[in-house]
C-alpha cells in the first residue's frame, strides 16, 4: 500500500470514531440522573 493511501486510510479511520457508553442496570433511578450528567459530554451515544 502506498504512503497516501496509507494516511488516507489513517485520517478517515481516527476521524470516525464513536464512543458509547452501554449501561445494564436495575434499581438505579436516584442514580442514573447524576450518572448520566457526568458522562454526557465524554461519549457519542447511551444506551441504557
Amino acid at each position: 500500500m502506498n504512503d497516501e493511501l496509507q494516511d488516507e486510510l489513517t485520517t478517515n479511520t481516527a476521524s470516525n470514531i464513536t464512543i458509547s457508553l452501554c449501561m445494564i442496570v436495575r434499581q438505579e433511578e436516584e442514580a442514573l440522573g447524576k450518572l448520566l450528567q457526568s458522562v454526557k459530554d465524554l461519549v457519542d451515544e447511551i444506551n441504557i
